[in-house]
């Protein structure tokens, strides 16, 4: 299997793994052609306990295997990193990235995140036992769908995920800085559920430290302080998480021109609006320009959210997938993906024991539904009495201006029930609208219930001044 990327040992930078040369400082690239451990046996067990199946993804310094756990009879994930072949500046790398993943996985517990269960090394190799996710990449999605958009909604609730992915990291102490959000190391499952995988270059963050000691990152996707300039903070990955949600709902790839996003289209709607407000704040080049923190990214999202669902007159609770997503969200288990088992750099684990509920194993931002207008309601019901009462009123008002011959008073309040509906139709459409307004929702029954009282007010008033007009030359018609 060809190596998917490549980290470049001299200055860190993601590379494709066509690429000779690193892109950032031109050094040259190498590849370790030679397997690490040989799987052609059946019998290529690791502690005695861990039977390698197959390769499944590889990248930097190191080859994630399928394995099964002898012992528990479950599937399992083991990283492998090798040292063989490489040069003394290429082991240091490896080293340190190795045993900053292991520290780092060792004391994190989170539904999104994959689960270490052991780590160990031989004469060769250093290992890491970690879940198995089966499924395919964020990366693989898109390339499959062609860069297709994704829907509002969906790009929400993927946020609100990765907002307390990211957010349950930086609450760590120290906080632990992924630095390598994007969407190769974003899993989707067969099932529904999003993960957040290889932490290979993820750091603690060092307070009062200048800049990193290395740098690390993938072109598009990193912020700009990850090339050296300084130390990355949360922030830097407000940007990463930034630029991914940009390419969901464009479809642009921003690995294609870094640092440059353009507006959202479609921004007469509101919640576009805000999307794209808040979408160039977390993408600044200046770091102090962007949120502060996740917390007050997933806010942003929320307020985002509940505009748009206000706007579209519906509400959602979670992850409502649109028709031909491959990921869905469902509570039964579902067979998995063939041959979605591959990702760049990282494993995806899937664990058959662990039962995490899809999409919303984090707790989403409930969602309320919007507030009922009534007044729309009373103004049509109103505007349709305005049409059909006064036909009928005026036909019994006939019988009863010769019993009370003719009584002016009489006239006056037959014609006041006449016009009643209509004025009351025009008081509950503004009254609506103003409710619409407040609440962002529509206001499309209320305007008719307002523009029919306005018609049929006029009409019966027109008609009122003709009788009127006509009985004031009639001198016997008030007795």
């Amino acid at each position: 299997m060809e190596q998917l990327e490549m980290y470049c040992s001299h200055c860190g930078a993601s590379n494709p793994k066509e690429e000779l040369q690193c892109f950032a400082c031109g050094h040259k690239l190498s590849i370790n052609e030679e397997p690490i451990i040989d799987t052609s046996s059946s019998v290529t067990l690791l502690q005695e306990r861990y039977r390698l199946l197959n390769k499944v993804g590889e990248g930097g310094f190191s080859i994630v295997y399928r394995a099964e756990d002898c012992h528990t009879q479950q599937i399992v994930a083991v990283k492998a990193v090798s040292l063989r072949g490489l040069s003394t500046q290429e082991k240091i790398e490896a080293t340190d990235a190795f045993n900053r993943e292991v520290k780092i996985l060792t004391k994190l517990a989170h539904p999104h995140l994959p689960r270490l269960y052991q780590h160990f090394s031989d004469a060769e190799c250093w290992y890491m036992v970690m879940d198995y996710i089966e499924g395919e990449t964020l990366e693989k999605y898109l390339e499959r769908q062609q860069q297709t958009p994704f829907r509002l909604e969906e790009v929400l609730d993927i946020g609100f995920i990765l907002c307390n992915v990211l957010n349950y990291l930086h609450s760590s102490q120290p906080a632990i800085i992924f630095r390598d959000l994007k969407p190769a190391n974003i899993m989707l499952t067969s099932s529904g559920y999003i993960y957040v995988i290889d932490f290979g270059i993820a750091r603690q963050f060092k307070p009062g430290q200048i800049k990193d000691t290395i740098p690390f990152g993938s072109p598009g996707y990193a912020a700009p302080e990850q090339y050296g300039k300084a130390q990355t903070t949360p922030r830097s990955d407000i940007y990463s998480l930034g630029a991914i949600l940009h390419q969901l709902i464009t479809g642009t790839d921003p690995s294609q021109s870094p640092f440059a996003f353009a507006s959202l289209p479609n921004r007469h709607q509101r919640a576009i609006d805000k999307l794209d407000a808040l979408l160039q704040r977390m993408v600044a080049l200046d770091s102090q320009l962007r949120p502060a923190s996740l917390a007050e990214v997933r806010q942003a999202l929320q307020e985002i959210s509940d505009l748009h669902y206000h706007q579209q007159g519906i509400y959602s609770q979670y992850y409502q997938p649109a028709a031909g997503r491959s990921f869905r969200a469902t509570t039964s288990a579902q067979p998995a993906l063939p041959g979605y088992a591959q990702a760049s750099g990282g494993f995806f684990s899937s664990s058959s024991q662990q039962q995490q509920q899809i999409f919303q194993a984090i707790p989403q931002p409930t969602q309320s539904p919007p507030p009922r207008n009534t007044y729309q309601l009373y103004s049509i019901l109103s505007s349709l009495l305005g049409i059909c009462i006064p036909p009928f009123l005026c036909l019994f008002s006939v019988q009863f201006f010769h019993l009370f011959q003719s009584n002016i008073v009489v006239i006056l309040f037959f014609y006041s029930l006449i016009l009643l509906p209509s004025i009351l139709s025009i008081i509950f459409g503004h009254k609506g609208r103003a409710f619409a307004r407040r609440t962002h929702t529509s206001a499309g029954t209320a305007t008719i219930g307002l523009t029919l009282g306005y018609i049929f007010i006029s009409i019966y008033l027109i008609l009122g001044l003709c009788i009127f007009s006509a009985a004031s030359f009639n001198p016997f018609f008030f007795g």
